[in-house]
């Protein structure tokens, strides 16, 4: 069973996203648009658990990818959180715009509500989606910029 199914099986209120501002990294990669788009959609599959879950949109023509992510993660090593944002792939010849988007962490409390994202506590946890942003940004660049993907060389 996924995070994302777990999540939405759980009893808790779902809190107000945390407005804080997006995350965009604009790229450019010598591949034409097609190849860039097929290349994110292998990434999203390889990087994701569920990639079928993930992308809700997959719009080729236009060169858009839309995907919604909830993860799972321990917050001080003892409290499950969960980070939830919508994943956005902006593509055109030779270019792509990664962006993070509508932001925000769930804390289950016992009462069954829950805890925003910018409570002040939780200032590590906004740096710790800033990170994970600049390595997911890397590792899709790395990538697309491949000279070929080959599953193997049998």
């Amino acid at each position: 069973m996924s995070i994302l199914s777990l999540v939405q099986c759980a009893s808790f209120t779902k809190a107000d996203p945390a407005e804080f501002d997006k995350l965009v990294a604009i790229n450019e990669v010598d591949l034409p648009k097609d190849k860039i788009f097929d290349r994110a959609r292998e990434w999203l599959a390889r990087n994701y658990s569920s990639s079928k879950e993930v992308i809700e949109l997959a719009d080729k023509e236009n060169g858009k990818i839309i995907g919604k992510v909830m993860k799972s993660q321990m917050y001080s090593g003892m409290i499950q959180t969960y980070i939830h944002y919508t994943i956005l792939l902006e593509i055109k010849e030779k270019k792509f715009r990664l962006k993070f988007e509508t932001i925000y962490m769930y804390i289950p409390n016992q009462a069954g509500g829950v805890k925003q994202f910018k409570d002040n506590r939780l200032e590590s946890e906004l740096e710790a989606i800033q990170e994970e942003f600049k390595v997911t940004n890397k590792s899709l660049v790395d990538f697309c910029s491949k000279e070929s993907i080959k599953s193997s060389d049998f």
